[in-house]
């Protein structure tokens, strides 16, 4: 039984591989012949991917949390089509604030602060502290570029929320030192990550079209790691912090 369930898992991480390698070749492409609306677009479709995954994979059982994240991320990469008016951009930037609290949601019923001791949590305030400086910085660093204030408020609320994402992954992950709650921890960071990078290419700041390129790879990767976390059930039912 073990053996077979490996070998369906090394099958769904190969037709994973192959899914990504497409979707980031047809972004390469779509980028290289500067349709950028399409490009844009391909975002929202990669996350809706992700939502046809875990109906494929779960059937009714698979239309909750992790579905709905999907399809709020994927709503607000369709919007940011339009992104260069005021009221797309805001939009967007609000969808993607609800994504954001689907995941931390659901980071927050797998946690346990009474598993912390003083020592681990010393710890994980210093690396948020990191995350959260350069989260700010990177916030800051994008006021000039914004819509309006509204718009910058929005922004600098979803900097926040990335950090306190990012100590409760490291709380989920300690308090279950399972390969499962290291795969949710990786995909929030890919996600993160993924957002930084965005910015940075969209602005223009830095790195020129290797920022946009890295913000793909990393949005393809957040999103099979994801539908991944989603197979990896510890027992036969499905888990409420995955879709209830």
């Amino acid at each position: 039984m073990r053996g077979k369930r490996r070998s369906v898992i090394y099958n769904h991480n190969k037709s994973f591989i192959g899914l990504g390698l497409l979707l980031f070749i047809l972004s390469l492409i779509v980028h290289e012949l500067a349709e950028f609306g399409i490009y844009r677009a391909l975002r929202g479709v990669i996350s809706f991917v992700g939502a046809g995954l875990l109906i494929y994979f779960h059937g009714k059982k698979g239309l909750g949390l992790l579905f709905l994240f999907f399809i709020f991320y994927g709503i607000s990469s369709f919007l940011t089509i339009g992104y260069e008016k005021t009221d797309y951009a805001v939009i967007s930037m609000l969808f993607n604030t609800v994504a954001f609290l689907i995941v931390l949601h659901i980071l927050r019923r797998n946690i346990n602060f009474k598993k912390l001791d003083w020592i681990m949590a010393l710890v994980f305030l210093l690396m948020s502290g990191v995350l959260g400086y350069l989260m700010i910085s990177y916030a800051l660093m994008l006021g000039p570029f914004s819509a309006n204030n509204f718009h910058y408020m929005i922004i600098i609320v979803n900097s926040i929320l990335a950090v306190i994402m990012g100590f409760f992954a490291f709380l989920y992950n300690h308090n279950s030192s399972s390969e499962k709650s290291l795969m949710f921890t990786g995909f929030v960071f890919f996600l993160i990550f993924s957002e930084v990078f965005r910015g940075i290419g969209y602005y223009e700041i830095a790195f020129g079209d290797l920022a946009v390129f890295i913000a793909r790879i990393l949005l393809i990767l957040s999103t099979f790691v994801l539908v991944k976390y989603s197979l990896m059930n510890e027992t036969h039912t499905i888990g409420k912090d995955n879709f209830e």
